[in-house]
């Protein structure tokens, strides 16, 4: 009798399942890339290259084909990052989203890039849904009609409601101009969620661009959220031992309570899915009748070597292959000399490119000189890791948009961080707390605007011996000794700036941070342009004590006083000669 029972439960509760697809962050890399940057023919013949949208057509047609209810949706940033934006801007990008097929796409802070115009003939030509629920377009209400604040799709006879959101800091980091505004993620979903729920939509899913902790909020305080995709933070989340080497930030997916009264048991997935669509997401989802989530799971895929690419995909990028050819072979100007962007010499010593790249980073970054100041700031640091080549003079020593690209791979934008002395030191500490010369360091920070003596005869977080920093409120710029109490202004590249990749001194809450558009490769480009041919130098500003002068006062302090006794009786002698 029980049997029959439970049988008869079970018959009239239907599970509702829904795979959602997704990827964020992929920053134009149509193309597979290798382990630094492009995937070379070394890279591929020993199978080390990944993603592509060749191998993402591959994997999500196979599991559409395979799984009823798949939604294939994208959380922003597909714009920028590599040669295909600078030449093609959001034409490729549309492309390829097409020929995938996305289902729904969230707006991020870099699809803003080449403003609204570029944006708009994206948006016009995109067969798929994009959207935002925080960004208020009541200003411009022409590129309002090309985005909505979600959506709502149909599968398997259910609907399910999508709400878009990109991070309230876009102006901040991208070019939207004036007439949007960007408002509170929290609020704004909280809005939108009410609208679906009031038209019966009792499936809801966030789809956004503000980043994990944000992702993770919007989960907590959002009530009638079922499930967030997130992006911006590019955060590699998985569950049990990864297939790469790279570190997971959390597990996927990662759980949140909701805080919401009227849900005090319910629970609610965030997922990102790394970057660049090295990882295709998959998040599976079950409701039952009523449109409660009952059940989730899932795991990013790697589109490594083991998924072939689409043949006719791979083709199509071939297509689009020739414009970036010409592209990367543009010549920016001349170098008379060797610029040693070796691992070797910049994670270890001052080296000639990261006095190039720092010093590119202050020129370019200048605002507010006045009566007081000749600079806003007048210090820029970059760890070793984001120095990838060098630049070699031999004749005629032409540097090209594509040498430009290998030495600086990564798109960091230049931050501006104030902060007090003491926190400077403490991130120049870092990059010698395991100074070792056959392990470079790619913590090893390369500076401009500081004179910087290391001691390596003292412990760790000890060795910062002196700094001295160019003074900018001064007429004549001249390097004085640097005052740990005092607050001075730093250009960094956003990943370190940001409190990543081993620097999280920087979140200190003294430090007030100041978020950048101009990447640190579109500076060093126009210095170059500025400054061909260069002769770029080095010139003292980064050195160690040798061990023999480690402690100066104490090796000669023994020999102070025998002297002055000598010196002493000799003196007393010649009076006693010259008396006699």
């Amino acid at each position: 009798m029980i049997v029959i029972l439970i049988c008869t439960i079970i018959s009239f509760s239907s599970a509702y399942d829904v795979t959602i697809l997704h990827t964020n962050d992929i920053h134009t890399r149509f193309e597979q890339f290798g382990p630094n940057g492009a995937c070379s023919a070394q890279d591929s013949s020993a199978g080390n290259c990944y993603g592509g949208s060749a191998r993402m057509m591959t994997k999500v047609t196979e599991i559409r084909s395979q799984v009823a209810n798949t939604v294939f949706v994208d959380a922003g940033d597909m714009f920028h990052g590599t040669m295909w934006y600078h030449v093609y801007k959001g034409n490729a990008s549309r492309n390829f989203m097409n020929l995938l097929k996305y289902d729904v796409m969230a707006l991020g802070n870099h699809e803003f890039d080449a403003g609204l115009g570029k944006l708009s003939e994206f948006l016009k030509g995109v067969n798929f849904p994009v959207i935002s629920a925080n960004i208020d377009a009541t200003k411009n209400p022409d590129f309002g009609k090309l985005f909505t604040k979600y959506t709502i799709l149909t599968m398997g006879g259910e609907k399910i409601g999508f709400v878009g959101y990109t991070t309230r800091n876009t102006p901040n980091f991208s070019r939207p101009g004036p007439t949007l505004i960007f408002t509170d993620e929290i609020k704004a979903i909280t809005d939108a969620v009410s609208e679906l729920q009031n038209q019966g939509i009792n499936k809801i899913v966030a789809v956004g661009h503000s980043g994990y902790d944000i992702d993770q909020q919007i989960a907590a305080k959002v009530c009638g959220i079922d499930a967030v995709v997130g992006a911006h933070t590019h955060t590699f989340l998985y569950t049990g031992k990864p297939p790469t080497n790279h570190k997971p930030a959390g597990p996927y997916p990662t759980v949140v309570k909701s805080e919401c009264a009227t849900e005090s048991n319910k629970i609610v997935p965030v997922v990102q899915a790394y970057e660049f669509g090295r990882y295709l997401g998959r998040l599976e989802l079950t409701f039952d009748d009523g449109g409660v989530l009952t059940s989730f799971n899932g795991k990013p895929i790697l589109l490594d070597k083991s998924v072939v690419q689409d043949t006719a995909l791979e083709q199509e990028v071939k297509r689009w292959q020739p414009g970036i050819s010409a592209f990367a072979a543009q010549e920016l100007g001349r170098s008379h000399v060797y610029i040693d962007g070796s691992r070797a010499t910049c994670g270890l010593y001052e080296c000639n490119m990261g006095n190039l790249l720092t010093d590119a980073m202050v020129q370019e970054i200048q605002r507010f000189p006045d009566s007081s100041q000749w600079a806003n700031a007048s210090i820029a640091i970059l760890q070793a890791g984001d120095i990838l080549a060098s630049i070699d003079n031999k004749p005629p020593g032409i540097i090209t948009i594509s040498n430009m690209h290998a030495i600086t791979k990564y798109d960091n934008v230049i931050d501006e961080l104030t902060m007090p002395g003491s926190i400077l030191i403490k991130a120049l500490e870092l990059g010698v707390a395991n100074y070792n010369k056959s392990k470079p360091s790619s913590l090893f920070l390369q500076v401009s605007g500081l004179r910087v003596v290391y001691n390596l005869a003292k412990p760790s977080n000890e060795r910062v011996h002196s700094v001295e920093v160019i003074c900018t409120q001064c007429k004549v710029p001249r390097f004085v000794p640097m005052d740990k109490n005092k607050m001075y202004k730093v250009l960094a590249p956003s990943y370190i700036g940001r409190g990543f990749g081993g620097f999280s001194v920087f979140r200190d809450k003294q430090v007030i941070h100041r978020e950048g558009t101009l990447l640190t490769r579109d500076a060093s480009i126009a210095y170059i342009q500025a400054r061909s041919p260069l002769i770029t130098r080095l010139d003292g500003r980064i050195s160690f004590l040798k061990a023999s002068n480690t402690s100066p006062c104490t090796n000669n302090a023994s020999g102070i006083k025998p002297m002055l006794i000598l010196l002493f009786v000799m003196s007393a002698l010649i009076q006693c000669v010259i008396y006699r």
